[in-house]
């Protein structure tokens, strides 16, 4: 039984994973965003097929750059907060 289930939106799924493909983070880039979808959807029991849609929604929205990477500026904000709560410590 999978213990860990994704719980934001498919949107920022294929935000994540897209970004993971573009960075070489995974493989160093030689993977298929297929089989990218299809493995990290089984460890976050997310199934989506048809990510080049969401992708497609991703590069439509308007707007510069931090708008455009709405789920990445999250992360991103969270990790500062997590560190200037630990600086402060």
């Amino acid at each position: 039984m999978n213990k860990f289930k994704w719980t934001d939106t498919k949107v920022s799924f294929v935000e994540l994973i897209n970004a993971l493909q573009d960075a070489r983070c995974i493989n160093n880039g030689n993977t298929s965003l297929k089989d990218l979808f299809s493995f990290l959807g089984t460890v976050f029991n997310i199934h989506i097929t048809d990510y080049y849609r969401y992708f497609t929604d991703i590069t439509h929205r308007k707007g510069d750059d931090d708008n455009r990477t709405l789920f990445l500026n999250k992360l991103k904000a969270a990790l500062n907060n997590h560190i200037s709560k630990s600086d402060s410590r």
